[in-house]
């Protein structure tokens, strides 16, 4: 198998840091924003 080469030099098997953030928006009864690598997802 070649190597495969990452920025950051995450291994090829290492997920991307996971950050969760709760109370994201003032105005929802319930928010959370969920960031993995440049994805964003926004729940309410």
């Amino acid at each position: 198998m070649s190597e495969v080469s990452r920025p950051g030099q995450r291994a090829v098997d290492a997920l991307r840091p996971v950050r969760i953030t709760r109370s994201y928006t003032m105005h929802a009864e319930g928010s959370v924003l969920i960031e993995f690598g440049h994805t964003k997802v926004l729940c309410t």
